[in-house]
């Protein structure tokens, strides 16, 4: 699931990182909160942690990528492409519903809300 989700992000199969959660939510093993859900942030700490690229890091111990002994579930490649696109900028996707059909849609909604 791991893997999947950082090719599917690499290569656009998600467009956002919600995308990637609904990802996760949709199956049943992956780790949830105490409410039953799952947030945004380990979603991001999965995204962003070298190590499923075989490579370690750590802050506290003034480790900067050094190549693990262990297998990496993706390859670096697929690892420095999410991160590009983590730091692009977002693109919200193309609303399908406007144009001329949808042009007093505002107008019709504040006057069912009396406004």
């Amino acid at each position: 699931m791991i893997r999947e989700a950082f090719e599917g992000y690499a290569s656009g199969r998600f467009g956002s990182q919600a995308e990637v959660k609904r990802f996760f939510e949709t199956i049943p093993d992956f780790p949830h909160n105490a409410n039953g859900e799952i947030t945004q942030q380990p979603v991001t700490d999965i995204l962003t942690n070298p190590i499923y690229a075989g490579h370690i890091r750590s802050k506290a111990l003034g480790i900067h990528w050094l190549i693990g002994q262990h297998e990496a579930l993706v390859s670096f490649a697929t690892f420095n492409r999410v991160q590009e696109r983590r730091a692009g900028t977002a693109h919200a996707p193309k609303r399908a519903n406007i144009g001329a059909h949808f042009a007093l849609r505002a107008a019709r909604d504040c006057l069912l809300r009396g406004l």
